[in-house]
């Protein structure tokens, strides 16, 4: 090759080079404006502008560098903070520490003369525990159950702490002794030590049907095995009876369960009548007053929900699965056989056209049976189809009077039309098309946030139903988010609902609710609401350390998360809470115990 040629090679490889490092230039400068991958700033065009690396570069003693790299003013504990921590799965954070989660309510939290809030995770407690069925003193068998241990949170407005395991062991035992069960338990749960805690045992298809759930309440203050015997005489009873019809012959497929009439809890085994409606259910042992109900079961589609009250067992000794209680005879209400109707179910859109509701769910529910004898309910649930047309069997009504149906409808979290529900809706006494169900809209619901914020675009706005005249709707979620000026509109139904904002994680600014801690309430004749102005706070940042229970090692690796407590019940002797406790943020701890939050400063 002569000298030319190599020459213009190198000529062309340095422009090549040239070109290739521009590009990755203009790349990094796009990245640095639009942001990429996982980074804070991905997906938002008004990224904050970082002012530190360190605590050192914040000109001002009193503030830290932030998660968003921008200094920002300390936590100083004028808020009503609760801390949750929760640490990884099997506790594995690199010590011998036995952990489990734990909360810090706001009479508990000290804050340092640093701002720093310093926690000494506490060492649970390790509960071994093994699910046994014994079979006439033999050897024993494995239960397959689903175990649920549950206590009260420490934290004012929080649910109750529910840990559940699976127990799926299909093997055989002998009587185990405590040191078997902990060298090789079918479950394993920790627990924080000398706290009440309720444990209910629940057996799994199709054990359910031979074994009632066992439930008992542990305080533990050591690490302690358990063993759960099911089917033993000295922990069960049995009750039985017949399920009839009005004209008293024996009713099959029916399915029977037993509640404890003091605590709403299912106690029994899941029971189902033979061909002559007889019945035989196991429950705890000794006397109580249970609720039996009767309900349909895939074999018997259309028995009517039916509860009888005041059963009392089981007051006599010596009742066996083959000698068990005779409680009786139970009878089901009359009622003529179900028919098909048809309903359609319509809304008007933002054009004024009507059109059918896709994807909704309704149920229908009316009293069966004769006023003053025995009663039940009968209830069915459908979804509308393409064309908003929902198809259900009901029990009708007859030529002298039409029968009453409760309709519950409820729209999925998307639509435009309202969930509601209709108390009177009749249905005559022959099958076919029904009457057209009207929707009304969702109410509009708009506002402007305001805050000292480089960016108010693509703020999250969480609408969360507290109270409703729909059983079972409590807690519906809404969200939208903001346009470039910080605006926002909801469809919300009418109802009372918790307003929360959720700003990204490239903006400085806190979680807060709308006037903490009022609501939005939102009537039906409403056409929209409009709440003004809202303020966000500024941001402060909230420092925690987690160390051991000793102080002697940092504990990386646990999750820190801070809620907002109502203040009315923000310490240990304080009043209800008026609302639920609002998560402000949450993070993971570093290799020196610490993680940053941001909270508002009010």
């Amino acid at each position: 090759m002569t000298v030319e040629r190599l020459t213009t090679l190198r000529s062309w490889l340095v422009r090549l080079l040239y070109l290739l490092a521009m590009a990755a230039c203009v790349g990094l400068i796009l990245a640095s404006l639009q942001g990429c991958g996982d980074g804070p700033a991905a997906g938002n065009s008004n990224p904050v502008t970082p002012d530190c690396e360190t605590d050192a570069d914040c000109a001002i003693g009193e503030e830290l560098c932030s998660a968003y790299k921008v200094c920002l003013p300390r936590a100083d504990g004028r808020l009503a903070v609760g801390i949750e921590l929760t640490p990884p799965p099997d506790s594995n954070v690199g010590t011998d520490q036995k952990l489990t989660q734990i909360e810090i309510p706001p009479w508990s939290i000290e804050y340092g003369a640093d701002g720093l809030v310093r926690i000494l995770y506490p060492e649970a407690v390790r509960l071994t525990g093994a699910l046994r069925v014994i079979d006439d003193g033999g050897p024993l068998d494995a239960m397959q159950a689903t175990v649920t241990v549950t206590r009260d949170s420490r934290l004012p407005g929080r649910p109750k702490v529910v840990v559940s395991k699976i127990v799926d062991a299909l093997r055989t035992y002998v009587r185990p002794s405590d040191q078997d069960v902990a060298a090789n338990p079918d479950f394993t749960l920790m627990l924080p030590a000398n706290v009440t805690h309720s444990l209910r045992a629940t057996p799994a298809p199709p054990f359910d049907e031979l074994f009632h759930p066992t439930h008992l309440e542990l305080t533990l203050g050591s690490d302690e095995p358990l063993v759960v015997m099911f089917g033993e005489a000295d922990t069960t009873d049995y009750l039985s009876g017949v399920v009839v019809d009005a004209l008293g012959a024996g009713v099959a497929a029916v399915q029977v369960r037993a509640t404890d009439a003091d605590t709403g809890l299912m106690v029994s085994n899941v029971g189902l009548t033979d061909d002559w409606g007889e019945f035989v259910l196991a429950v705890p042992k000794g006397q109580r007053t249970y609720k039996l109900t009767f309900s349909p079961s895939e074999d018997n589609l259309f028995v009517p929900e039916t509860t009888h009250g005041s059963v009392t067992c089981c007051e006599q000794s010596g009742n066996t699965l083959e000698h068990p209680q005779d409680v009786g005879e139970f009878v089901l209400p009359a009622f003529p056989a179900p028919k098909t109707f048809q309903f359609a179910f319509v809304g008007i859109d933002t054009s004024g056209a009507s059109v059918g509701v896709v994807g909704l769910a309704a149920t229908f529910e009316t009293t069966v049976g004769q006023p003053g004898g025995v009663t039940g309910t009968y209830s069915v649930t459908a979804t509308t189809d393409d064309n908003g047309i929902v198809t259900v069997d009901l029990v009708p009504g007859d030529m002298a009077e039409n029968r009453s149906y409760k309709v519950t409808i409820i729209t999925s979290p998307t639509s435009e039309f309202a969930s509601e529900v209709r108390q009177e809706l009749q249905v005559g006494p022959n099958g076919g098309a029904g009457e057209t169900l009207s929707l009304q809209r969702r109410v509009p619901f708009t506002g402007h946030l305001s805050a000292d914020s480089p960016s108010l675009e693509a703020i999250t706005i969480k609408a969360r139903r507290n109270e409703t005249v729909l059983d079972g709707l409590g807690g519906i979620l809404l969200t939208t988010v903001t346009d470039a000026d910080g605006r926002f509109n909801l469809l919300l139904d009418p109802g009372m609902y918790t307003l929360e904002i959720q700003p990204p994680t490239s903006i400085p600014l806190p979680r807060w609710a709308l006037d903490v801690p009022e609501f939005v309430q939102l009537d039906a004749d409403e056409t929209v609401w409009n709440a003004g102005i809202i303020s966000i706070p500024s941001a402060a940042v909230l420092q925690v350390q987690v160390d051991s229970a000793d102080g002697e090692a940092h504990l990386e690796n646990i999750s820190v998360a801070a809620y907002l407590i109502d203040p009315a019940c923000a310490s240990e002797a304080g009043d209800p809470c008026d609302y639920a406790a609002m998560l402000l943020g949450e993070g993971i701890t570093d290799s020196d115990g610490l993680v940053r939050l941001i909270v508002p400063n009010p």
